[in-house]
């Protein structure tokens, strides 16, 4: 699974972001999910932007929104319970 953040430096402007250009290069970090309820904890130290956009620093008070992606094809359900940002 990736979780992604986006943040005004990477989304474009006509989305009420500060990037021109090649845009969207969001700061993100995969990991895997289990079978099982358990606590997941993404610290921002472990988002990294791909490095086909813009090299943008992280500002947690500049986050536009997060975003989970799944494999093509992958059939799950996701539920989220309690998440905070710290």
């Amino acid at each position: 699974m990736l979780f992604s953040v986006a943040t005004r430096q990477t989304v474009p402007t006509a989305d009420g972001g500060d990037c021109s250009g090649f845009c969207n290069d969001n700061f993100t970090t995969a990991f895997t999910l289990t079978a099982s309820w358990k606590p997941y904890q993404l610290p921002w130290s472990s988002l990294q932007q791909r490095g086909w956009g813009p090299a943008a620093p992280f500002k947690a008070s500049q986050i536009k929104y997060l975003q989970f992606s799944f494999a093509a094809g992958s059939s799950m359900d996701l539920y989220l319970d309690d998440v905070g940002l710290y």
